[in-house]
């Protein structure tokens, strides 16, 4: 028998896209590229000290997700002292759950901020802290509608900040666009830019590991969609190209390992340690997901089936095993932040293997049956507390001038 073939994987049974979001945060923590988040704080205060202590710098965060970027920023005292905050995401669902995430976290004791009513009725949100004020605007919008309705008369942004997000556009098209809303001077921040490498270790012999990540790539960089798996390093070059100036740049990579420690023996299907807290957490209305973004993080998504591109009939039940629930082999949320990748990158190659895609499916060599044994590994891996997963992401920071 196989080294991946001796027992059932167990994944989660519902994907919640909120839940990945508020997974990757420890991630996206560890990832961040120090130096460069330190030079922004720097050019941050810097513009701050060069106006009248009442006009705030404007901030505009487009593909904002859930609001854990905000939190992170004050957390590590990277704003200056007034900050006006436009939080913006194309999802309904997202910033209802950013507002309640960030009052909810603006209410408690153990945060460097204090919550508040805003001044100006269309703002949403007054955080308060011991260097200054953040006011909070939330906007549910696509961001090129966004930009495209601005008046001409609204006041340009000082930055914009793309976190995962501009791996998922045309940079010749989209980056000039978006760039129109800040002001000259002004800063653009682009951390957890995806940039070409997907790495799962270790990989039994036999497993397919090169041929599905070779067309989960592939997939980013169709040519009938917008995005590259190597932005990241394009936009060395893009920025300046529309007048830029790079200040900072550095590697940001997700690493998720397995932690020290015991690990659980695995339980029979039906025992009451068996529930599967990854799936608990679930809401059954969360928006449909892209299959080739999630591991950039940005918010254009659709549909991800359990077992994508097969049919039920084709595919037998799977009983599964699972370790207890009180224990974990990964920090935090992190073991479901890697199903919910595995099953990304599954979703991905599926898709071009059923011919749904511009990608050509016999470039690889790959079967159904070599993307299920590939899965189920990963998965199996991870309730295990085997795997390691990385992904090359790269951080830019880079002056507007127009």
């Amino acid at each position: 028998m196989s080294d991946f073939a001796d027992a059932d994987a167990s994944s989660p049974d519902d994907y919640a896209f909120r839940r990945y979001l508020t997974a990757k945060t420890t991630v996206d923590d560890r990832a961040l590229h120090g130096p460069t988040e330190a030079r922004l704080e720097t050019e941050l205060a810097d513009l701050s000290a060069a106006r009248d202590r009442e006009t705030p710098v404007r901030v505009l965060e487009v593909g904002a997700g859930v609001g854990t970027t905000l939190p992170r920023l004050l957390a590590r005292d990277r704003l200056p002292g007034r900050v006006h905050y436009t939080l913006l995401d194309r999802e309904a669902g997202n910033v209802e759950h950013a507002r309640e995430r960030l009052r909810a976290w603006g209410d408690r004791a153990d945060t460097p901020v204090d919550r508040a009513e805003p001044d100006d009725p269309a703002d949403d949100l007054r955080l308060s802290h011991d260097d200054g004020i953040v006011t909070v605007r939330f906007e549910t919008a696509d961001a090129f509608r966004f930009v495209a309705d601005r008046a001409v008369d609204d006041p340009a942004y000082d930055l914009l900040l793309a976190q995962a997000f501009l791996d998922l556009i045309d940079l010749d098209d989209d980056l000039p666009r978006l760039l129109s809303v800040v002001a000259d001077g002004g800063l653009i921040y682009a951390p957890i830019t995806f940039d070409g490498e997907t790495v799962f270790e270790p990989t039994p012999a036999g497993l397919r590991d090169e041929a599905v990540l070779d067309l989960y790539h592939a997939t980013m960089d169709a040519p009938d969609r917008p995005g590259s798996s190597t932005t990241g390093r394009e936009l060395l070059t893009a920025l300046p190209a529309c007048g830029c100036a790079i200040l900072s740049a550095g590697a940001s990579d997700w690493l998720v390992y397995p932690q020290g420690g015991d690990r659980p023996e695995a339980v029979a299907e039906g025992d009451d340690a068996s529930t599967d807290k990854r799936s608990a957490d679930a809401t059954a209305d969360q928006p449909p997901q892209d299959a080739t973004e999630l591991e950039q993080g940005g918010d254009e998504r659709r549909e991800e089936p359990p077992v994508p591109g097969v049919t039920a009939t084709e595919i037998p039940e799977v009983e599964t095993q699972r370790p207890p629930t009180d224990e974990s082999h990964y920090h935090a949320d992190e073991a479901y932040f890697c199903h919910h990748i595995v099953n990304t990158v599954e979703s991905a190659v599926a898709e071009v293997l059923a011919g749904e895609t511009s990608v050509d499916p016999t470039s690889a060599d790959l079967t159904r049956e070599d993307l299920r044994t590939w899965a189920e590994t990963r998965h199996r891996q991870i309730d295990a507390g085997d795997l390691l997963y990385l992904a090359h992401n790269l951080d830019l920071l880079a002056r507007v001038r127009r």
